[in-house]
């Protein structure tokens, strides 16, 4: 099957070292192992670091995998987790669903893996399953087929688009841009996610509330007077 799927995306020896990023221990943290490869991938292609494999995975199991009391990772739960991990990072994780939509399009657009889930309902022999999938390719029937590494010691396996879900990915934060440097003491600093609203606007938003009020009231009246008037001339 594999031979009759054209493959995009990118290069599968990218991940070869990835095939010994195997789970012996506890089941049900796939989650973990594909965020500490998604990570360990980035941040390898960004600066040529290689960060300490044993150290990853338990920082990203701890924040994915422990502080949750369901049962099984959800999609909510990577997306959490590797947030936190993150969080000094210029990175930010988003997720989706619908893969057959959205995996070819942030491979080609990012460059880089995303991570995929599998359900047992959809038919994956893998079960309830997260994989890291970088490349897509389409069979003579046109279904579309993922590559990903699996944490069982595959970095090759081939899993069908219609047995996955969801995706979880990474991008980079958007910078926050000040409106204006605060020039002498004691005028407020700009907080990162804090909303600034400069004079002008707020004299904006004042008028436009004020206007929307008069509007409310005079449709309150009967030929420019309201009630306690109209009561006050009759009574």
């Amino acid at each position: 099957m594999d031979a009759s799927i054209a493959w995009m995306g990118l290069d599968a020896d990218r991940f070869k070292k990835y095939r010994t990023w195997i789970n012996r221990g506890s089941q049900g943290i796939c989650g973990s192992y594909c965020s500490a490869v998604l990570i360990h991938d980035r941040v390898y292609q960004d600066t040529g670091h290689q960060l300490n494999r044993k150290r990853l995975i338990a920082s990203l199991t701890t924040l994915i995998d422990r502080f949750h009391p369901h049962r099984g990772t959800f999609i909510w739960n990577l997306a959490v987790g590797l947030n936190q991990f993150l969080i000094e990072a210029p990175l930010t994780v988003k997720a989706a669903l619908i893969t057959e939509c959205n995996v070819p399009q942030l491979i080609d657009n990012y460059q880089q893996p995303v991570i995929i889930s599998t359900l047992a309902g959809l038919g994956s022999p893998y079960g309830n399953h997260w994989l890291l999938a970088y490349q897509y390719g389409y069979d003579g029937a046109g279904n579309l087929y993922f590559k990903c590494y699996d944490n069982h010691g595959r970095y090759q396996a081939v899993v069908p688009a219609r047995h996955t879900i969801s995706v979880v990915y990474l991008v980079a934060k958007e910078p926050v841009v000040p409106v204006s440097k605060p020039a002498q003491l004691g005028k407020p600093e700009i907080s990162p996610g804090v909303k600034f609203i400069s004079n002008r606007e707020y004299d904006i938003q004042q008028a436009n509330q004020a206007a929307k009020t008069a509007y409310e009231n005079n449709k309150k009246k009967f030929l420019g007077k309201d009630f306690n008037e109209w009561k006050d001339m009759i009574i």
